[in-house]
């Protein structure tokens, strides 16, 4: 059986990724701080996000979206950040939605104890 790296700490770079989009791990460096922001934004437009909460959204769009956000990225149209920014609010408004309507569909403990 033929010996792999992949899993061994290094992340490999899809062929199809375009070569104007960095790979994933520098991506998320870069662009962490900035979809933070976009949270920020998020957050005063109505669509509240804890900080930690907010981590995993971001970590889901690198993880679900990055490969089709970085193989359709075309630096003639704008930049990168630019394109993220947009890809990552499209991504995170409708996970916002759902988890604010899970949690106004929570019953409170204290309310539930005293229906018993």
């Amino acid at each position: 059986m033929p010996h792999s790296n992949i899993g061994c700490g290094e992340l490999v770079q899809p062929s199809h990724i375009s070569p104007n989009a960095p790979d994933l791990e520098s991506a998320y460096r870069k662009l962490r701080p900035m979809l933070f922001g976009a949270l920020g934004k998020l957050s005063r437009q109505g669509f509240s996000v804890l900080p930690s909460d907010g981590l995993d959204v971001i970590h889901d769009f690198f993880v679900d979206e990055w490969t089709k956000v970085s193989a359709t990225y075309d630096p003639s149209k704008g930049k990168l950040e630019s394109y993220v920014y947009a890809a990552f609010v499209n991504f995170a408004r409708p996970r916002l939605i759902r988890s604010q309507r899970l949690q106004r569909s929570l019953a409170d403990p204290q309310e539930l104890s005293k229906l018993a």
